[in-house]
């Protein structure tokens, strides 16, 4: 089964029974809530492997997925009517006390959902389904509660504003400022610096993400983050201040391995970064 999943996490877990061990009982979690026959152990491998880093601990990364949400979103995924079925009954039906704080209209959140359909589901322009960006580091429910959020809340803009639904930011993800300190930074680390960056985005879970896309990106404070999420401003407020912290301590370690700089000025690009987090993170998620 392990020869399933794609390079170069299957050449690094060859041979390695605590591996094999481990993948053999999350499959065994997935088949224990859904039936065998949506998707092939092999497949189902190979699934699995896609969503592990390309560096790191494959062990810690493989014991982190949620395979039973991971299943289902896969077999979702390759149009399985009884998967399909069962996302809408178990899933799509609690979406709606979360849509209700955003606008309790049956209205409203019949078209939120309709939209979130369209997105995970329909393939556009060759582009793979939405479904298959779910990493599988947190609950499928919350990923879920997420996207119809930025849905709603893109909504309420198109009325307020005009904007279209599917209105992106095209920049080109940079350290941001115009200063002279920064600008000659930007020239002769603008490669590395995005590089360490998104690698850092890419170690916060999908939770972190969601809250992270919430507040940077969509503007909520932590009073009606909070009350998305059914839980105090002070959590969420924890949450996004660990994210933070998260983000630096794993940009400041991909940088001091790919720069060639003394301690001085690694400090002096992560003073600046620090200083212009909240900025960089917007232009990521923007682009996303």
């Amino acid at each position: 089964m392990l020869q399933a999943a794609p390079q170069p996490v299957a050449a690094r877990a060859a041979g390695n029974s605590a591996m094999a061990d481990l993948l053999e009982k999350k499959l065994d979690a997935a088949r224990r809530q859904w039936p065998a026959e949506w998707l092939e152990d092999e497949a189902f491998a190979a699934y699995l492997g896609q969503r592990l880093p390309p560096d790191g601990d494959p062990l810690a990364a493989l014991q982190e997925l949620r395979a039973e949400d991971l299943y289902l979103a896969a077999a979702c995924g390759r149009s399985r009517p009884q998967a399909m079925a069962e996302l809408e009954q178990q899933y799509f039906s609690r979406l709606d006390e979360t849509l209700k704080r955003l606008d309790p209209s049956p209205g409203f959140i019949s078209e939120v959902k309709q939209l979130l359909r369209q997105k995970l589901f329909l393939d556009q322009e060759g582009m793979s389904r939405k479904i298959g960006e779910f990493s599988g580091r947190g609950p499928l429910l919350s990923w879920l509660r997420a996207a119809a959020t930025r849905i709603g809340l893109t909504l309420h803009r198109r009325d307020e504003r005009q904007v279209s639904l599917e209105e992106a930011g095209g920049e080109e993800l940079e350290l941001p400022g115009d200063d002279p300190e920064l600008d000659y930074l930007k020239a002769h680390y603008r490669t590395e610096f995005k590089a360490a960056f998104r690698a850092a985005m890419d170690h916060l879970s999908d939770h972190e993400m969601s809250v992270l896309r919430l507040h940077v990106l969509d503007g909520l404070n932590i009073e009606k983050i909070g009350a998305i999420y059914g839980t105090h401003r002070s959590t969420v407020a924890r949450w996004i201040a660990r994210s933070r912290e998260k983000l630096l301590e794993e940009t400041r370690r991909a940088l001091a391995g790919r720069l060639q700089i003394g301690p001085d000025e690694l400090e002096s690009v992560m003073g600046l970064l620090g200083s212009q987090l909240d900025a960089s993170i917007h232009r990521y998620l923007k682009q996303r």
